[in-house]
């Protein structure tokens, strides 16, 4: 009986699947099925793939050629692979017509809501309660002791660490990398980076290799020591020429050294609290070390003359970029303004300030800003303030508070000697120092002193003037000389100095009690009356109430640096 046609077309794949067997050394295996079998056709289309050796969508074409067998015959069931898998898989989206997925990419830029903008300020915050109560009240020296403790027992164990290990002390706050490594001065020129206003140090030693003979204190701290450096730091320069008045606050700050190894620990008042902030002894020089030299003046000088030079250039306070001492041996000034600089971030961060900032800073104390014309009693402010400098109160002054408002023409510079001369040589937005009163046969005199270390007064009591004789000067111990020291009476100080510092000073007889508070700043002007303090006092007694913000020179720069990015 001759094979029918679907005998042949099963023999012939049969054959088919032997072949590919024996090449691939491999046994038939027959994919699992459910229901019935595909059909003969489907079969057929399936062997035909095998056989061209097409195994991409193997099992879709087979699926094809089942679902075509289904068609012919009604009862043909899909192979196991061909089943859909609605867990697993996801279902195919229908395709969009062109010109609806066009419309889709537009529709993402259209507004989600329309309408326009009624008002720009925000709604009013709900008030919320920030009821604190402060954690106790301590003596006003608690903080400071543990501060000063703190620092002595840091400095005794470098100094313990660098003698065992036979280097000196080199500090984080490394001015040398600063200078001559980094990029980015970042210690010199701030976070800022303003090319316009820019350091420029050309060196940097240590105190051992500056001075023949090193000295902290040379007969003590006195504000004739201070001579202001390259940083426009008048007001913290008059700080340290207030502080000069008083051994014990001096040796307050300045707590601990080590010449030898190179370390010096000072505390300072920051933030309602006392800091310890430790050093090492490198500062900067003005001018370039002779075998580091590129400019024109080092080039006439010989190879012979370098001992010479050095001593010249880089020897002495007179070497000293920054604030330095008269005496050529003394070094608590750049010191002191050293560890200032670091406790704020930075050189560039000291620029710039009120006298009564750094007072603060050193001392612990509150300032009050006084402007002269304000004064009500006179007398009153004379007897009882100012004649009570360096035991209740400390004081700074300026001259011209306010810019120049009412400029000159660069074509017309006399008129900047004129200003000057009316002034009678104070400088305009500079600040002094008050250092001590005189009120006797008659006349009530103030002693003032500019962070120079030169410019002084010329008008009434001035160096010279008519109006010392050999017996006033005996009296109030003062001498000749363009050191910055001058006298002045009372009236011509309130006439001439718009601005007064006050400082008030805290004993142990002092109790603090403070807490710090975020207070949510609302943005309509009617809502700040909502903002209050609460302040129980049980009985009658001296009080002082401050309201402050966090210091913000060590925070100098950082809103530019988050805007850049």
């Amino acid at each position: 009986m001759p094979a029918s046609r679907s005998q042949k077309a099963t023999s012939h794949r049969v054959k088919q699947l032997t072949s590919q067997c024996t090449n691939s050394s491999l046994k038939y295996h027959q994919l699992p099925i459910r229901g019935k079998p595909p059909s003969l056709r489907a079969r057929a289309g399936r062997a035909r793939k095998l056989a061209n050796g097409d195994r991409t969508g193997e099992e879709l074409n087979e699926g094809e050629e089942a679902r075509q067998g289904q068609s012919d015959s009604g009862s043909e069931a899909p192979l196991a692979d061909e089943r859909p898998d609605t867990q697993g898989k996801k279902k195919n989206k229908p395709k969009l017509h062109p010109q609806e997925r066009i419309n889709q990419l537009w529709a993402n830029f259209g507004p989600e809501h329309l309408g326009k903008i009624t008002k720009i300020l925000p709604d009013t915050v709900p008030s919320v309660d920030q009821t604190r109560k402060p954690k106790g009240s301590l003596n006003a020296t608690n903080t400071y002791n543990e501060a000063r403790s703190r620092c002595e027992d840091a400095v005794k164990r470098i100094v313990a660490e660098c003698i065992a290990s036979n280097t000196k002390y080199s500090d984080l706050f490394n001015i040398e990398a600063d200078l001559k490594v980094n990029r980015r001065r970042d210690f010199l020129d701030g976070l800022l980076q303003d090319p316009d206003n820019r350091f420029e140090p050309s060196d940097v030693k240590r105190v051992s290799d500056i001075f023949d003979k090193p000295t902290f204190f040379s007969n003590g701290a006195t504000s004739d020591d201070i001579i202001q450096g390259a940083n426009g730091d008048c007001w913290l320069m008059s700080a340290f020429s207030i502080l000069s008045c008083s051994k014990e606050l001096v040796e307050k700050v300045c707590v601990i050294r080590d010449q030898d190894v190179g370390v010096y620990g000072f505390v300072f008042y920051r933030d309602g609290e006392w800091h310890p902030t430790i050093i090492d002894d490198k500062l900067y020089l003005g001018a370039e070390a002779f075998d580091e030299g590129v400019n024109d003046m080092l080039a006439t000088w010989g190879k012979e003359q370098e001992q010479k030079y050095t001593e010249l250039f880089q020897r002495g306070s007179r070497a000293l970029y920054f604030a330095k001492c008269r005496d050529e041996n003394e070094t608590w000034v750049p010191l002191l303004e050293k560890a200032f600089a670091k406790a704020h971030a930075g050189y560039a961060e000291i620029q710039g300030g009120q006298t009564g900032e750094g007072v603060e800073d050193l001392t612990g104390g509150v300032t009050t800003e006084i402007y002269t014309t304000n004064i009500l009693n006179k007398d009153k402010f004379w007897t009882n303030e100012l004649r009570q400098m360096g035991k209740e109160f400390l004081f700074g002054a300026s001259d011209a508070l306010y810019r120049e408002w009412r400029g000159y023409s660069e074509d017309h510079p006399y008129l900047a000697d004129l200003r000057k001369e009316r002034r009678n040589s104070l400088i305009d937005r500079h600040a002094y120092a008050v250092l001590d009163t005189y009120d006797d046969f008659g006349e009530r005199l103030v002693k003032v002193r500019n962070p120079w270390g030169r410019a002084e007064w010329s008008g009434a009591w001035a160096d010279g003037s008519s109006q010392w004789t050999a017996e006033w000067l005996q009296r109030v111990g003062h001498k000749f000389g363009d050191d910055g020291v001058f006298w002045m009476s009372y009236s011509d100080f309130l006439n001439h100095f718009k601005h007064i510092d006050r400082t008030r000073l805290f004993d142990d007889s002092w109790y603090t009690s403070q807490t710090w508070a975020s207070m949510q700043v609302p943005f309509s002007n009617l809502e700040y009356q909502q903002t209050k303090f609460i302040i129980d006092v049980p009985e009658d007694t001296e009080t002082v109430i401050v309201l402050s913000q966090l210091d913000d020179r060590y925070w100098q720069g950082f809103e530019e640096v988050e805007e850049s990015k």
